[in-house]
C-alpha cells in the first residue's frame, strides 16, 4: 500500500511534468485534498491507486493541473492593460490594415474561460469594425474552453469596467445571464494548447504575432516552466511585438530577445529593436480616462496636483525634470524619517510627484510604495512596487516591496514568488550593505527576515 506522502509527490511530480505548475510543499495539503476527490471517483478512494493513474493517463494530470490554478478571470479584467491597447497598441496596427497591410494578429494565452479574449475582440471591433483581426484563444483545460465557446457568462464575469464597450457587445441571455454578441464571438477562435508545449498552436506562424496576453499564469510555473512558455511566445511574436503579463509577473527575469517597456500601470515586454510604444499618449490621458471607466489609479487619490507645484517654484526649475525629481525625492526621504502619519503621506505625494520626473529610475518608485506600504495603502503601491522591481530587478528592497504589496492585496502566492527574489537578490549582497530606504537594514538582517519568513509559510 502507497503512504499518503508518496502518493502526493507522484502525483505532484506528474502534474508538474504535464503543465509546468510549480507546487511548492506548503501547497501538498491542497493536492490530497484535490487528488482524494478524484480518488473516490475513479480508485474507491485509494491515493496510492489514484497516483498511478495520473502518472499514465496525461489528461487526467491536465485535469489536476486545472483544479490546482485559479481560472479567476472576468471582462477587462485589470482596464490599464486595456487602457494601453486602446490607445497606444493597437491604433497603429489598425492603420497598417487600413493602409493594405495584414490585420492585427492578436493572441489571448490561456485564456481560461474566455472573458480576455473576448475583450480584446469587443475592444477591436470598438475601434475598427471592418478589421478582419482574428483572435487566437488558448488553454490548456477542455472544460473552460467549452464555457468560452458557448460565450454566455453570469454576472462575476461582468464586475470590472469597460463601460459603454461592454454593454455594446452583451446581450440577454437568460436570468442574470449575457452573451457575448455575435460580432465580437465571431472574432475569437479557441484552441487547446499547453504552454509548456514545445510547439506554437497550428495557426501560429513563428514571427507573425502582434500582440499576446499571458496574465496570471506565468506565477503557477517553475523557472524551467517559465523558460519554456515564454520562449514559446517570444518565438510567436514579430519584431517589435509585445507581449503583456500581469503586474505579479513583471519580475519573472524575462530574458532573451523581450525588453520591458515601462507603462505607468501595465508589465509590457517588446520583442527585439522593433519601435517602442508612446508611452506619453497613455500618460496625457490618464485623468479623463479615469473619469471614463470608473477607475481612478492609485497616484491620483494620493498625489494632489500641487505636491511637486511648491518645490517647482521654489527652486525655480520647472524646466528640469530630472532635478525637479531629486528635489521630490529628498524631500520625501527627510519627511518618511520625521515619522508620524501626516509626515509619512507627505512623502507619499512627494515621492509618487517624482515617479513622473524620474519615470526610468527604481528609486522614487519604491519609495512611494514603501510609504503607501507604511499607510496600509497595499493596492496604492501595488503599481509603484512593480514599477521599481521591473526597472531595477537586482534591488531587494523593490522586491520587498512588491512582496508586501502583492501580500496586502490578496495574492498570496505572487508575493511568495516575490519574498523569493528578495532572498536572491539580497543574498547576492554583502552582508553589511546598507539598503535603499530600508531605514539603515543591511542586506544580511533583510535575508535573515525573509528566510524565517518563508520557513513559516505563505504570505497572508
Amino acid at each position: 500500500m502507497t503512504d499518503p506522502a508518496s502518493a502526493i509527490a507522484r502525483l505532484v511530480r506528474s502534474v508538474e511534468e504535464v503543465s509546468g505548475i510549480a507546487i511548492h510543499p506548503q501547497r501538498f495539503a491542497e493536492v490530497e485534498r484535490e487528488a482524494g476527490r478524484q480518488a473516490h471517483v475513479h480508485c474507491r478512494g485509494q491515493l496510492g491507486a489514484y497516483a498511478i493513474m495520473v502518472e499514465g493517463d496525461r489528461a487526467e494530470a491536465e485535469r489536476l493541473a486545472e483544479v490546482l490554478t485559479i481560472g479567476e478571470t472576468y471582462f477587462f479584467r485589470h482596464w490599464a492593460d486595456f487602457l494601453v491597447l486602446r490607445d497606444v497598441i493597437l491604433p497603429p496596427l489598425l492603420e497598417r490594415e487600413r493602409r493594405g497591410g495584414p490585420p492585427p494578429r492578436v493572441w489571448s494565452a490561456a485564456c481560461s474561460t474566455g472573458e480576455e479574449a473576448y475583450s480584446l475582440a469587443m475592444l477591436i471591433e470598438s475601434l475598427y469594425p471592418a478589421s478582419r483581426a482574428e483572435v487566437l484563444a488558448t488553454d490548456l483545460s477542455d472544460a473552460r474552453l467549452i464555457v468560452a465557446r458557448e460565450a454566455v457568462y453570469r454576472e462575476r464575469s461582468m464586475r470590472s469596467v469597460g463601460g459603454p464597450i461592454l454593454d455594446r457587445f452583451l446581450e440577454p441571455a437568460g436570468p442574470k445571464l449575457a452573451r457575448v454578441t455575435k460580432p465580437a464571438r465571431s472574432r475569437v477562435r479557441f484552441l487547446r494548447h499547453n504552454l509548456r508545449a514545445e510547439a506554437l498552436p497550428i495557426p501560429v506562424v513563428p514571427g507573425q504575432v502582434d500582440v499576446i496576453l499571458c496574465r496570471n499564469v506565468l506565477i503557477y510555473f517553475g523557472r524551467d516552466g517559465i523558460d519554456r512558455a515564454l520562449a514559446q511566445l517570444e518565438l510567436a511574436l514579430t519584431d517589435g511585438g509585445c507581449l503583456i503579463v500581469s503586474s505579479a509577473e513583471a519580475t519573472l527575469r524575462v530574458t532573451g530577445a523581450l525588453r520591458w517597456d515601462p507603462f505607468e500601470s501595465s508589465a509590457v515586454y517588446r520583442k527585439g529593436a522593433g519601435p517602442a510604444f508612446p508611452m506619453p499618449t497613455v500618460r496625457a490621458e490618464r485623468a479623463s480616462q479615469a473619469a471614463d471607466t470608473e477607475v481612478k489609479p492609485a497616484a491620483s487619490r494620493v498625489v494632489p496636483p500641487a505636491a511637486a507645484r511648491g518645490v517647482q517654484e521654489q527652486a525655480g526649475l520647472e524646466h528640469n525634470s530630472a532635478v525637479v525629481g531629486g528635489l521630490l525625492l529628498s524631500r520625501a526621504r527627510r519627511e518618511r524619517g520625521r515619522g508620524g502619519d501626516e509626515a509619512v503621506r507627505r512623502a507619499s505625494r512627494l515621492a509618487v510627484a517624482a515617479v513622473s520626473r524620474l519615470p526610468l529610475d527604481s528609486a522614487p518608485a519604491r519609495l512611494a510604495a514603501l510609504t503607501l506600504l507604511d499607510l496600509d495603502e497595499a493596492a496604492a503601491a501595488l503599481p509603484y512596487a512593480r514599477r521599481a522591481a521591473s526597472l531595477d530587478p537586482d534591488d531587494p528592497m523593490a522586491h520587498f516591496a512588491l512582496a508586501r504589496a502583492l501580500g496586502g492585496a490578496g495574492h498570496a502566492d505572487a508575493a511568495t514568488i516575490a519574498l523569493r527574489n528578495v532572498e536572491r537578490t539580497a543574498g547576492s549582497l554583502p552582508g553589511t550593505q546598507r539598503l535603499g530606504d530600508a531605514q539603515g537594514m543591511t542586506a544580511s538582517v533583510l535575508l535573515a527576515a525573509i528566510r524565517a519568513e518563508l520557513d513559516r509559510g505563505p504570505v497572508p
